[in-house]
């Protein structure tokens, strides 16, 4: 009797341990998927750049340019490890996790964000992109106020719409206030 005691008490423990690693696995995972999508964003911002540097100071008109004309290492680049459905763009259908407001001038304010990790793929923010190559993750709750922690996404957008003049003429603004989550009239 106090054997079959034992056998119960060890199979219980065992379930328990592996109910509790079932429970703490994705909240350890978390962290190194955001440094992974963090370390993506740097390549594409030094994918932008070079870019710009070969095309007249201009961003491209789409992320997926960069994966067509070799400026990020891999189309792998564009997918957040986080995201596991990401949309397709781009005429060769590359998956992204991205949102890019399309062709901005290289010389942005340095505060300005340039591309985020769509909503969704983290449950409580995104990481956001700076014209400066740096990436910073962004609470949801701040995100939705506007706020990136360095230039608001309204403030980003209305220097923009002031400085029409260094977008290029076919720029979509419409693309460029969704992106900065405004409305145009």
């Amino acid at each position: 009797m106090r054997k079959t005691f034992r056998v119960v008490g060890v199979v219980i423990l065992a379930a328990l341990a592996v109910l509790l690693a079932v429970m703490i696995t994705p909240s350890l995972l978390e962290p190194r998927r955001r440094s992974n999508d963090r370390s993506n964003l740097r390549m594409v911002g030094l994918g932008l750049v070079l870019y710009g540097s070969q095309h007249e100071g201009r961003f491209p008109p789409g992320l997926h340019t960069l994966a067509e004309e070799g400026h990020i290492d891999s189309p792998r680049r564009l997918v957040s490890p986080g995201d596991s459905n990401p949309p397709s763009i781009g005429p060769q259908g590359f998956p992204c996790s991205y949102e890019y407001p399309g062709p901005l001038p290289v010389r942005v304010h340095r505060g300005i964000a340039v591309a985020y990790t769509r909503r969704g793929v983290f449950p409580d923010g995104r990481n956001v992109l700076f014209a400066d190559g740096s990436v910073r993750f962004v609470r949801e709750s701040h995100f939705s106020r506007g706020w990136t922690g360095r230039v608001s996404l309204q403030d980003a957008y209305n220097w923009l719409m002031e400085r029409k003049e260094y977008l290029p003429e076919n720029a979509d603004l419409d693309r460029i206030a969704d992106f900065y989550g405004m409305s145009r009239p």
